[in-house]
This record gives structure tokens, C-alpha cells and sequence, in this order.
């Protein structure tokens, strides 16, 4: 069977696709039938501090974390925060996330990475008593391509949530943000990742 170069770029792309989808559900966290997207990749993953008093949550860490792609797994540091207010009666009022700091791999010296705004919340004692959602908002990367789609944070306590928003507790956790990115940039990206091997594979046959 006789396959033109258009014809493998295609079938090569038409296979990341697949992959990409494919990663990306494998991935997800969340609660079922829940208004909070469940987590996928790009995603950042970090070992979290829970601490709430009043209705005023802060989730912290200042340590290492992963940042995961259809591409790959890359290690970095840096300042994740994000902030939680509740009224009286454990209703989300409002809250937001930042997240600063450095992937030497690919090549991001330090800075603000993502900043969102939250504007949901959930939780299923039935289903998980360790998993909260929050549902974001003007989402802004600065480490890629600029996003601004609707995502999702996930954490996972350590211990039982108990479901009331005003209690005061303390915890450990692992927190998962979702950042979404457009198919196209890791398509584009891939793209020129095959062309530059096939341009290698091509001078080396002339070398011979």
C-alpha cells in the first residue's frame, strides 16, 4: 500500500487527536452531575494547606508542582493561593486563584502563570466527603497561549469534609486547576515537532 506524506501528517495528527481526548478523560475528577467541569489537561496539580474560619477559605501551597499537557509532565515552583468567602448561611459568595512561579524545563522564569476568578461551588458528601469543586472564571494564562474558557478546581482533602462552609477546620489536600488551552496550539506545536523530523529523517538519506 503505497502512503503519500499528506496522507501520514493527517493519519499523525488524527492520532494525537485521539490520544489527546483520550488523556484528557482518563484524567478527570469530579462529582457526577455536578455544574463544575470535571478536571482534565493542561492541568496544574499541588500539594495544598486547607485552612477555613468563618466562611473564609484559604488554600495554600508554596512548594513544588506538576504541570501536566497533552505533551507532557513538566516539574516546577512557585505560590499557588486561592480564596473563599461564604455567607452566613454556607452559600459561595465569591473567591479567586493565583498561581505564580517557574517551569525551568520550558524555559518560564518566574512569574503569575494563571490567575481566575471562582464563581461556583460544590460538594456531595454522599458521593466523596473529600472532594470540593469550585467553578472558575476569567481564567488568564500567561505561561501559553492566553485562556479566558470556564474551568474547574478540584481538591482532594485528606480528611472528611463535613459539609459546612462556616466551620472552622484544617487539612492537607491535593488541588487540581484545570487550564484550558485551545487543541489547536498542541496540534500547531506537534505539527512542527513532525516537520522537523521528517525535514532530519530527509537529510539524512541525502547524507548517505
Amino acid at each position: 500500500m503505497f502512503i503519500t506524506k499528506n496522507t501520514a501528517t493527517l493519519a499523525a495528527c488524527c492520532l494525537l487527536l485521539i490520544t489527546t481526548l483520550t488523556s484528557t478523560s482518563a484524567l478527570a475528577i469530579g462529582i457526577p452531575g455536578s455544574d463544575i467541569s470535571p478536571s482534565g489537561i493542561p492541568s496544574f496539580t499541588h500539594n495544598v494547606t486547607v485552612r477555613a474560619n468563618n466562611g473564609k477559605w484559604t488554600v495554600s501551597a508554596h512548594d513544588g508542582f506538576i504541570l501536566q499537557t497533552p505533551g507532557g509532565t513538566w516539574s516546577g515552583t512557585g505560590l499557588y493561593t486561592l480564596n473563599a468567602t461564604f455567607d452566613g448561611a454556607g452559600e459561595f459568595v465569591s473567591g479567586d486563584l493565583t498561581i505564580r512561579g517557574k517551569i525551568p524545563d520550558l524555559g518560564i522564569k518566574q512569574s503569575t502563570l494563571v490567575t481566575a476568578d471562582l464563581n461556583a461551588f460544590d460538594f456531595d458528601a454522599l458521593y466523596d466527603p473529600t472532594l470540593i469543586g469550585f467553578g472558575t472564571t476569567n481564567i488568564v494564562c500567561t505561561w501559553t497561549t492566553s485562556c479566558t474558557s470556564n474551568e474547574s478546581i478540584w481538591i482532594q482533602l485528606f480528611s472528611n469534609y463535613g459539609g459546612d462552609a462556616n466551620a472552622r477546620f484544617r487539612t492537607s489536600g491535593i488541588a487540581t486547576t484545570t487550564v484550558p488551552v485551545p487543541a489547536a496550539v498542541w496540534l500547531f506545536g506537534t505539527g512542527l515537532a513532525f516537520l522537523g523530523a521528517t525535514a532530519r529523517r530527509k537529510r539524512a538519506r541525502t547524507q548517505l
